[in-house]
């Protein structure tokens, strides 16, 4: 398959517009600043502007194989986080195919100053309110548990794996999705079980899921808990 076709719009005044035709499986994509070595404090905001939403469309792109997303960054908020590291918060909205509602998000990632680009950042898709707890022998929670089950087969092939939820929320993103929130365990048989968050997106009308990434081990207790992020842009 070609590579995504990745397109970035600057609009004054109104954050980033970004837009990305996706193929699967897509290239991995680190966002790169169109100026590698900026001259001001104004081309400085600029590389870091470009390199943030070079690498949210890349990292969407990933997530929504083989759909159309739309992408626009609302606010970013930049802090010092090393000697050439910077953290990177923000918020946007996201637009999948040829839906009529744009689902909102938030970010956080890394800025490296001396290469002037963003990793792979850390999206939250849906508001930061309060979750609603959904039972765990629900058809919702079998479906999740068997939508993980399929991928840690997949990642691990070669040893018996299954998931089992332990709590599961959801939280509206948009007018059409909810964002699933699940910590359970992760058992992998005589190797071991560990602790296993999740995180989804999941369409109600359709049963579809559209997104589904999980964590394992120690990072994965945070499945839900996402701070909120400064809503006004600051430098």
């Amino acid at each position: 398959m070609g590579r995504p076709i990745l397109t970035i719009a600057l609009l004054a005044g109104t954050g980033l517009l970004g837009s990305v035709v996706s193929a699967s499986p897509p290239p991995a994509v680190v966002g790169t600043a169109l100026q590698a070595a900026p001259q001001s404090r104004a081309e400085g905001n600029q590389a870091v502007d470009d390199a943030t939403a070079a690498a949210l469309i890349g990292a969407i792109s990933g997530q929504f194989a083989e759909r159309n997303v739309a992408v626009k960054l609302d606010a970013v908020d930049v802090e010092p986080a090393g000697i050439v590291q910077r953290e990177i918060t923000g918020r946007g909205r996201l637009l999948i195919g040829k839906d009529a509602e744009w689902i909102p998000f938030h970010f956080t990632a890394l800025y490296d100053t001396e290469q002037a680009s963003v990793g792979h950042p850390d999206l939250t898709l849906g508001g930061a309110e309060p979750g609603q707890a959904v039972p765990v022998t629900s058809s919702l929670a079998r479906a999740l548990s068997s939508q993980v089950d399929q991928r840690l087969h997949s990642e691990f092939g070669s040893q018996p794996s299954q998931f089992a939820v332990d709590s599961i929320q959801s939280v509206p993103a948009g007018g059409r999705y909810v964002r699933i929130d699940a910590i359970g365990t992760a058992d992998f048989g005589p190797d071991g079980n560990t602790s296993a968050g999740v995180h989804a997106l999941y369409d109600p009308r359709t049963q579809q899921w559209l997104r589904l990434t999980y964590e394992l081990g120690a990072t994965a207790n945070r499945a839900g808990s996402a701070p909120a992020v400064k809503a006004v842009a600051s430098r």
